[in-house]
């Protein structure tokens, strides 16, 4: 199963690959920061406005996957949870990306194009996030794969023909993101029966979801915050080549979507539902964890081997920038290896010690705003390492002590 879904991602994730590349060639570098812009915000907003009602869901759906009425209920509480707590983070993507579009050059008639386009297509992006835990749920993996394929064929499709007749933009490609957005929502919608459950009764477990968001809420918060500094300083201590370049180079971590589809779509379903046995869930995550770790030490290793050959697919506006891709290649293996114990311990609903993060992020800014100059990309890279890290030390810390909780619980029952 594992194998076929990765296989699945492989090729949803090569498409997105293909269209990634052919953006980065077809707009010139103050045109790609200000689309890098849009797409960094979508994706930030999208991550805070979650803020662990997708763990919750799936916490407590793992317990429900048989009553459908109830299930029902439940996704029928996160959605109203969810563009409650939503609307004001909307709002405020919306102003952020005005100030860093209009620092990046933008016009003030691009800046309100930009900022409308991003608000609608926060507004899909949400609720896709939401039905893609119903899918989890009920282990329908291989209806994910089709939507997430269609997907990728729809945006390559948009980007070929806008390269075709000469008309690929910042706002020609924004706007065809906004279409696939809401292209998949309706796909999962339809599959999900979504119209059915907004109408069920909600479940009266809505104090339980804003507490876990109250515990996710500040280290979300701080991880985007971390992001966006990075883009931020990007903005204002260099220019919009910066933004561009290191957003280019990160097209390369297309890889660690394919793990991180297999980790949320087929680990961590079956984590929830597994019986509390803390000896079999912990060698379950310390499995995860080193064989995630193993392939992370193998992704880097091949990024430096190929440099030449990455970087000659950007163009040759992005050459002789080895040594940031290598390191935006460890960054991102860092992150993304934090993410996949962040998915599978909330998978448990093991968010407590999510605070340590926010110490430990804001002493990597402080050592990183004084000892580096921030004013290339190699520079900006290297925060990028150091800002990824307290991730992945939170993320342990977590889990260890949702390990230590299993085994009392244990303990105490027998």
């Amino acid at each position: 199963m594992a194998a076929q879904h990765g296989a699945a991602q492989t090729l949803s994730q090569a498409l997105g690959f293909a269209t990634g590349v052919l953006v980065v060639r077809s707009l010139d570098k103050p045109e790609y920061a200000q689309y890098s812009v849009v797409i960094a915000i979508v994706a930030a907003a999208a991550l805070i406005a979650d803020s662990g009602i997708n763990a919750t869901v799936m916490s407590i759906g793992g317990a429900l996957h048989q009553d459908k009425t109830a299930l029902a209920g439940l996704f029928a509480r996160a959605f109203r949870v969810r563009y409650i707590f939503g609307a004001p983070i909307i709002a405020g993507a919306g102003t952020w990306a005005a100030v860093l579009l209009i620092q990046n050059g933008a016009t003030t008639g691009d800046c309100i194009l930009f900022v409308a386009i991003l608000v609608f297509t926060l507004l899909p992006t949400l609720a896709g996030g939401l039905l893609r835990v119903f899918y989890r749920l009920e282990l329908r993996a291989r209806y994910m794969q089709a939507v997430d394929i269609g997907a990728a064929l729809l945006r390559l499709a948009i980007v070929s023909i806008g390269l075709w007749f000469n008309i690929a933009s910042a706002a020609y490609l924004l706007v065809g993101g906004l279409l696939v957005a809401t292209a998949t929502v309706a796909a999962f919608a339809a599959g999900s029966k979504a119209g059915q459950m907004m109408r069920s009764t909600p479940t009266d477990n809505a104090p339980e979801f804003w507490s876990n968001i109250r515990r996710v809420l500040p280290m979300t918060v701080f991880l985007v915050i971390s992001e966006q500094a990075l883009l931020a300083i990007a903005s204002f201590r260099g220019d919009p080549s910066i933004v561009a370049e290191m957003s280019a180079l990160s097209r390369f971590a297309v890889a660690f979507v394919v793990l991180n589809a297999v980790v949320s779509d087929i680990i961590a379903p079956r984590f929830a539902r597994a019986p509390g046995d803390w000896r079999r869930l912990g060698k379950l995550v310390a499995g995860s964890f080193f064989s995630y770790l193993a392939i992370v030490v193998c992704f880097i290793s091949l990024v430096w081997a190929a440099s030449p050959l990455l970087l000659a697919l950007l163009g040759s506006g992005y050459s002789n920038l080895t040594l940031p891709l290598v390191l935006f290649a460890a960054g991102y293996g860092i992150a993304n290896l934090a993410q996949a114990m962040n998915v599978i311990g909330q998978a448990r609903g093991w968010v407590h010690w999510s605070w340590l993060y926010i110490p430990l992020s804001v002493a990597a800014l402080l050592l990183c705003a004084f000892v580096l100059p921030l004013n290339s990309v190699t520079d900006v890279s290297v925060m990028f390492v150091v800002q990824c890290t307290p991730a992945l030390l939170t993320q342990v810390v977590r889990i260890l002590a949702g390990l230590s909780r299993a085994r009392a619980r244990e303990m105490n029952g027998r």
